[in-house]
């Protein structure tokens, strides 16, 4: 999951000397095991565990109040997750994320979720720093060192740092990117040459991954998404972004060997149906509760407490879903997995 993670040449009326995600884009037009989809997805702008919360547990954040963070304020003890799913069909489970294990409370909530092992800022000896934080380079780094330590099947999960706001514009020492706009004020443009550079840096650190496991033998599938976009408010308004377009994220799927993603993905997909598909494709049996959330993403690929879109690419309102049984139903089944009453029991 890469902070703050876009695809800026979405954003009118600005011109780049190059274009920051051009090697992803160019994987995905020419390589049959890449694509490039849409993330919607609960967050905007910050709240960064949210998004990561649904990829963890398939669970939807579109039963939780806004500015609730669930690793905080429900995670006091083990959760089913996809982590446990994973380990269930012995693969080793790592967790990595180069900041603070207290921020929002993750070496608690990655425990509960079942990591056999966590990597977190504290862990790591004189890393490389770009930007005030941990570099997406060293971060790749990171994720090759645990994939080579690690025997047998492994499942990694890892969060970004580099790309966190905020973007003054001194923040780097050399910039790979010029942004030329005559709508943005210098103030505006400043700001968004440092975003773009984050966004420059992940896309290398992507490729850098891809580079890596073109020459591993084992079966691997490497997932990069955006948590959410950027507070840039002005930018977007000028840009004439509605609500969809501030809520919505890259996802991209590379694999080392075939895969027919048509069967697994959609154009717009939240988070969570999103790593349920990952696990049908990695053959990771699909345990009992998430059968309904997966017939739930079925209908309704991309739902969260800020968007919902149905499976025509209609999007809803919440009060034209209030109604509907089976989100009813998943309410309750989520209600009693995060809140550990237990009255559901599986025959």
């Amino acid at each position: 999951m890469n902070e703050s993670f876009s695809d800026p040449t979405k954003i009118n009326n600005v011109e780049y000397s190059k274009n920051p995600v051009g090697e992803i884009k160019n994987l995905c037009e020419n390589d049959v095991n890449a694509v490039w989809g849409g993330l919607a997805s609960p967050s905007y702008g910050g709240g960064t565990s949210v998004p990561e919360f649904e990829a963890l547990t398939g669970l939807s954040s579109y039963y939780l109040a806004k500015q609730i963070f669930p690793f905080t304020n429900y995670m006091k003890s083990d959760l089913n997750s996809i982590v446990r799913e994973y380990k269930k069909a012995d693969y080793t489970t790592i967790g990595i994320h180069p900041n603070t294990q207290t921020f929002y409370n993750r070496g608690k909530a990655y425990k509960y979720l079942g990591f056999d092992k966590t990597v977190f800022g504290e862990d790591i000896e004189n890393p490389e720093i770009k930007g005030g934080n941990v570099s997406d380079n060293e971060f790749a780094n990171l994720i090759i060192k645990n994939f080579e330590e690690a025997s047998g099947n492994k499942f990694i999960f890892g969060v970004t740092i580099q790309n966190h706001m905020p973007y003054n514009y001194q923040r780097y020492d050399t910039y790979d990117i010029e942004v030329m706009s005559k709508e943005l004020s210098e103030s505006e443009k400043a700001q968004l040459t440092t975003y773009v550079q984050g966004v420059y840096d992940g896309n290398k650190m992507y490729m850098k991954l891809v580079e890596y496991l073109r020459n591993v033998q084992e079966p691997t599938i490497l997932i990069m998404f955006g948590d959410h976009l950027p507070s840039f408010s002005s930018i977007y308004e000028k840009s004439g972004y509605d609500l969809f377009n501030k809520l919505l994220t890259p996802y991209i799927i590379w694999a080392n060997y075939d895969i027919d993603y048509s069967k697994y993905l959609t154009e717009y997909m939240s988070p969570s149906n999103l790593s349920i598909e990952i696990m049908k494709i990695a053959n990771i049996e699909i345990p009992w509760y998430l059968k309904n959330f997966e017939e739930l993403y079925a209908k309704y690929p991309a739902f969260n407490n800020q968007l919902i879109m149905d499976n025509e690419g209609n999007i809803l309102k919440s009060e034209e879903c209030v109604e509907d049984e089976l989100i009813k139903k998943c309410k309750i089944l989520q209600y009693d997995l995060l809140i550990k009453k237990k009255y559901i029991e599986v025959r």
